[in-house]
């Protein structure tokens, strides 16, 4: 085998979809997708490609949609083992995908996708309950949208990135990405960060913030 697949197969070892299966199995796993790697602000191709299932293997993959007067909403931020694409019950988003953080990116038919885990029980259980948190937040956010006022949503993002695996990974965020994820402006999101420093629940060490829990 030579170093690259080595190295893709390292990275889908890491991956907690395909954990505990034989490393037979894995090669073959592995030589199903077509991997590609990414720079950082890389526009992926086709994510909307009806017959496409993609698997972020590292790095860091934002989703988005441009809503009807051409405003950027982030829908979701994906890290490693990140399944999207052409999954059921996807509530038929169109969206796009940015690389955030340099990516090594999988891609493979729909069909061939669901045929493989099909055969690994462990694999379609993972799958599955992955498919439900990423819809889950979905619809959180899209309801969030609609529902609650623009500090609540600032509120509500800032706790969601200071307790997800993003925070371990060093991915920070501009106050025009995080508008971007609660359907606001900048200068809005800069004035509502400034409140919530000046009320302590905010600490700004050098460009960084923390949330106070």
């Amino acid at each position: 085998m030579d170093s690259m697949a080595d190295s893709q197969l390292w990275y889908l070892k890491q991956i907690d979809l395909f954990k505990g299966l034989p490393e037979a199995e894995l090669k073959y796993v592995s030589s199903c997708f077509r991997s590609k790697k990414y720079d950082k602000d890389t526009e992926l191709p086709d994510v909307h490609d009806e017959d496409s299932v993609f698997l972020v293997k590292y790095g860091v993959v934002e989703l988005y949609a441009l809503t009807e007067d051409g405003r950027k909403i982030i829908i979701e931020i994906l890290g490693d083992g990140s399944v999207f694409g052409n999954l059921p019950d996807s509530e038929n988003i169109a969206y796009f995908a940015r690389v955030k953080k340099n990516a090594l990116v999988c891609r493979m038919m729909t069909e061939e996708f669901f045929k493989l885990v099909s055969k690994y029980p462990s694999v379609s259980e993972k799958l599955l309950r992955s498919m439900y948190s990423s819809i889950s937040i979905q619809k959180e956010r899209i309801s969030s949208l609609a529902a609650e006022s623009v500090p609540e949503r600032l509120r509500r993002l800032l706790r969601m990135i200071s307790t997800q695996l993003l925070a371990e990974q060093n991915v920070s965020f501009t106050h025009e990405e995080l508008a971007q994820m609660i359907g606001t402006s900048r200068q809005t999101v800069t004035t509502l960060i400034n409140s919530l420093v000046k009320e302590g629940k905010l600490t700004k060490q050098g460009r960084q913030y923390r949330l106070v829990a």
